[in-house]
This record gives structure tokens, sequence and C-alpha cells, in this order.
């Protein structure tokens, strides 16, 4: 039997913001991650809705093995069009 590893809130958030700054194509602005009653809260701002779900797929993994939700609070910035 295999034991289970334990891992700090503090780990997790390293790891989850790693996991977010390593994607080339994504960018947040004022990421904040913490761990509050079984789920990953994700706050700051993107530019897309798209970066948006994107922050969400990437974490996917890693909330499904530490047993968090996601709390995506990822503010999408209204950027003019020219």
């Amino acid at each position: 039997m295999n034991p289970v590893v334990q891992t700090s809130d503090e780990e997790l958030c390293a790891e989850a913001r790693s996991l977010l700054t390593e994607e080339a194509h994504f960018n947040v602005q004022g990421l904040y991650l913490g761990i509050s009653g079984g789920r990953l809260i994700l706050t700051g701002s993107v530019r897309t809705f798209y970066h948006k779900q994107l922050a969400q797929e990437l974490l996917r993994g890693l909330c499904r093995a530490a047993r968090l939700r996601i709390d995506n609070r990822l503010t999408v910035l209204e950027i003019p069009s020219e």
C-alpha cells in the first residue's frame, strides 16, 4: 500500500502558480491563489474568456489530485477593439 502524501496549501498554491506561469499563451494580472473550504480560489484579471477557461483547465489535474474544487474568480478585462 502506498502512503498518502500530504501537501501543504502553500505548496499547492506554488504548484498552481507554476502551472499557470509556464503556459506561454497565458497572461494574468494580479494573480492570487488561495485555498479555503476545499476550494482553490483563483483571482486576478485576464484579457479574454478563453484565458479564464485556460486557467481552469491548466489547474484541473492538480485540483483533482488534491481533492479541491476550482473557484475561478478571474475577471475578463474589457479591451476595446479598434
